[in-house]
């Protein structure tokens, strides 16, 4: 199950609403964004509309130009009167009227990949998205392109078990397979859970093939 959202943003804060869309979208959720999404032929008011209905998760995203837009309150009101999963995102302004009975994130501006990694976390505290986001988890650790990736992400995974054993099969075997894995000095200890985990659920020849990766490393 893809977990679908709706970014709702002043247009002064349109990059800031893009760089989480494009972190969202790395664990597989569907991401609505408007002045990406809408087609210039669509009837903008209609193709809003659909998305609120259609989403699973509503994310206001708290800018001081949030409360001057004509827009976004609208927004958050259809999206209080669906019933929809609300997460503010607070940058400039807290969680006010009916939202504010929800707990914002604070958006860390130095890292918005670090406030996507938390929506996760957020998400994955209710069952109907756990599995999804569990899977999107893996999938950011096992495409990290550095050390530096590596070893902040296996410790944020770490956060989302237990793993099933088709989750943990992909864990060790991406682990084998990236260098930047199997090569991160920092990554191996919370690894060594993570295979402790993988015992009696994975094959002995996927974990012994990721030790064998890891020896071969020269430290």
């Amino acid at each position: 199950m893809s977990v679908r959202i709706f970014l709702s943003y002043s247009h002064k804060s349109r990059r800031l609403a893009g760089e989480l869309k494009d972190g969202l979208e790395s664990f597989g959720f569907s991401v609505f964004l408007a002045h990406e999404d809408l087609k210039p032929s669509v009837p903008w008011r209609k193709e809003i509309l659909k998305n609120l209905r259609q989403c699973d998760v509503f994310i206001p995203i708290l800018t001081r130009g949030f409360t001057e837009s004509d827009w976004t309150d609208q927004e958050t009101g259809f999206a209080l009167a669906l019933k929809k999963k609300i997460i503010p995102v607070r940058v400039h302004d807290n969680p006010y009227g009916f939202i504010g009975a929800f707990q914002a994130l604070k958006l860390n501006k130095n890292s918005p990949d670090t406030t996507c990694w938390e929506i996760a976390e957020c998400l994955h505290e209710e069952s109907r998205f756990a599995q999804a986001v569990k899977d999107g988890a893996i999938d950011m650790f096992v495409s990290s392109s550095d050390f530096n990736e590596v070893a902040s992400r296996v410790k944020k995974l770490l956060r989302f078990r237990p793993f099933s054993a088709e989750q943990l099969q992909r864990i060790v075997e991406g682990g084998t397979s990236n260098n930047g894995i199997y090569g991160c000095h920092a990554a191996q200890t919370p690894m060594r859970t993570l295979l402790e985990d993988a015992k009696g659920k994975v094959s002995r020849r996927a974990i012994r093939n990721y030790l064998d990766a890891v020896k071969s490393w020269p430290y």
